[in-house]
């Protein structure tokens, strides 16, 4: 059973950002990565964040590391040079099977000090999802995802509440999602569909952290789904059954969207990539444009926001990159987005969107 979460007051940070003339984010020149490097995904364990830069990215290149280590610097007006790419010692070598190709998610499960990263794979390497213990910085578990195409895996999230850590991977195709268990040491496929028959997509997930379920979306749609864990679980104790669960239709989003995460009160915070600004949904609420309010809104500031994290003390985040993934530039041209100009260079990597403050 899930324990009770009493929450006093959520305090928004930012309603609409003016140009920031500070800079916040991280230079991984030592690497011989660019300023306008593509980050998909972060995840922060104290003073350490992790960064997932895909090799696949046409910002980024497959002599990059793939997973970087930084300090996390939070809304500090400063620019750090320090870096190391994870796991310390490791050469990230493209095509070496054995080792990262091409990451693209990343999660922290505490109290259990690991760090889950997601491997898409390559065209010779099979997609795979590493473990590590961040108390040694050394790989833990390994789950090898052959049969399924490298490429099309994309996101990750962590069911803490369940005995021994459940791990859910989205996909860009249809229907599909993998589920990983860490205490079983298995993974499976669970085929989704709606009760009406209808495709479900899984490209971006959430999971609640007030009650078991999990949404879905594809970020290029406005459908959003709403799965019950515990229909997964149940397809996984029925191992001489076709692993399906259904997936409830809950309605439009207000348009495309990047990143989103379910906060402490059931609200899902996401981007909208075509109103550059990130809204919260009111959860208790039908999935309407009066049951939003924005939390951040800028066209300079957030060009696209990939991932919306968890930071230190109940804060929420966007991690901003200067272009989307589809702004791929034609050779020897500028992206088509003006932020990566010098006179709008992008500032900073991420922002505060959310404060939670608990009251036990």
């Amino acid at each position: 059973m899930r324990p009770k979460k009493h929450i006093g007051i959520i305090v928004s940070i930012v309603i609409v950002i003016v140009f920031l003339n500070y800079c916040n984010c991280w230079d991984l020149t030592s690497h011989d990565i660019k300023d306008n490097y593509y980050i998909s995904s972060i995840a922060v364990f104290k003073n350490r964040a992790f960064l997932t830069l895909p090799r696949t990215s046409c910002f980024n290149n497959i002599s990059y590391p793939t997973i970087i280590e930084v300090p996390w610097i939070g809304s500090r007006s400063v620019k750090v040079k320090k870096s190391i790419a994870f796991p310390p010692g490791i050469v990230q070598v493209w095509g070496v099977c054995d080792k990262l190709q091409d990451a693209v998610a990343v999660a922290v499960q505490e109290p259990e000090t690991r760090l889950w990263v997601l491997d898409a794979g390559s065209a010779i390497c099979n997609p795979k999802v590493i473990v590590y213990d961040l108390n040694f910085d050394v790989e833990f578990q390994k789950f090898q995802l052959v049969g399924i195409p490298h490429g099309t895996l994309t996101s990750l999230v962590i069911d803490e509440n369940h005995e021994g850590g459940l791990v859910f991977v989205g996909s860009k195709n249809e229907n599909t999602l993998v589920v990983l268990s860490l205490e079983e040491s298995l993974w499976w496929e669970v085929s989704l569909r709606t009760e009406q028959g209808e495709n479900v997509y899984t490209e971006a997930l959430a999971i609640s952290p007030i009650e078991p379920v999990l949404f879905a979306t594809n970020s290029s749609k406005e459908n959003l789904y709403k799965i019950k864990l515990e229909s997964i679980v149940d397809n996984f104790r029925r191992k001489n059954l076709t692993r399906t669960a259904v997936a409830d239709f809950i309605g439009n989003k207000m348009g495309p969207s990047g990143g989103m995460l379910v906060d402490l009160k059931g609200g899902l915070v996401y981007y909208l990539t075509r109103d550059y600004a990130v809204v919260r949904w009111d959860g208790s609420q039908s999935l309407k444009a009066e049951s939003h309010d924005i939390l951040a809104q800028s066209f300079r500031a957030l060009p696209f926001v990939p991932c919306i994290f968890n930071g230190p003390q109940d804060g929420i985040w966007a991690l901003v990159n200067p272009h989307a993934p589809s702004e791929c530039p034609v050779k020897g041209e500028h992206p088509v987005n003006f932020t990566n100009t010098e006179e709008f260079k992008l500032r900073t990597r991420v922002i505060k969107l959310l404060k939670f403050i608990k009251k036990e």
